[in-house]
């Protein structure tokens, strides 16, 4: 992650053609705004929840990318570090959810 990290704001590729945007996991776990094309489907989650709480923008115009990654400059990163902790967690949250219905399967 360390490109990532000494990044203020994140444009990740793919998004601009209709093969899909790529994963926004890793910058939005860094606290960084992303931005992305507007072919969100390979990224629904968690595209559509950080895009809704103004972390992920889509760019549905190319010429455009330049003014909405200044837009997130100037926000700043706190709601992208405030979402990632949201969400972070995650897999002990499933863990302790498949032990727990494991152990009441069992008795």
């Amino acid at each position: 992650f360390f490109y990532l990290s000494t990044s203020d704001v994140v444009s990740v590729g793919g998004g601009f053609i209709e093969n899909g945007a790529h994963n926004v996991i890793e910058p939005l776990a860094l606290g960084k705004p992303v931005v992305t094309g507007p072919h969100i489907w390979t990224i629904e989650f968690p595209g559509v929840e950080a895009e809704a709480e103004g972390v992920l923008s889509v760019c549905h115009e190319p010429s455009k990318l330049a003014n909405v990654l200044q837009e997130h400059l100037d926000q700043g990163s706190e709601n992208a570090k405030s979402f990632h902790s949201k969400y972070a967690g995650a897999s002990q949250r499933l863990a302790d959810a498949v032990v727990a219905a494991v152990e009441k399967e069992q008795g």
